[in-house]
């Protein structure tokens, strides 16, 4: 068994087709991407309503960039603060 902290055993992943950050344009909904973590971003900041980051991501073509902005972007827990019960998403 190989040992799970070889990072050269990931390369394939981190690095290759697999990798959300691996460069591949493509279009959905008449919007081209350069890769599967830009899509990924711009679709949380949509669903959470944050046309700014939104926009933000569209214009950054690194994906380390993307990311950063879409861990800025505010979700429906932390619009509402941590709560240690999940009462809130039954009224979802």
């Amino acid at each position: 068994m190989k040992d799970a902290n070889d990072i050269k055993n990931y390369f394939f992943f981190i690095n290759g087709p697999c990798s959300n950050w691996h460069r591949s344009n493509f279009i959905v909904d008449g919007i081209t991407f350069n890769c599967g973590e830009q899509w990924m971003m711009y679709q949380k900041a949509k669903l959470f309503g944050d046309s700014h980051a939104e926009q933000a991501v569209l214009a950054h073509s690194n994906p380390r960039d993307q990311k950063e902005i879409g861990r800025k972007v505010k979700t429906m827990m932390t619009r509402f603060g941590l709560r240690k019960d999940l009462s809130l998403l039954r009224l979802v």
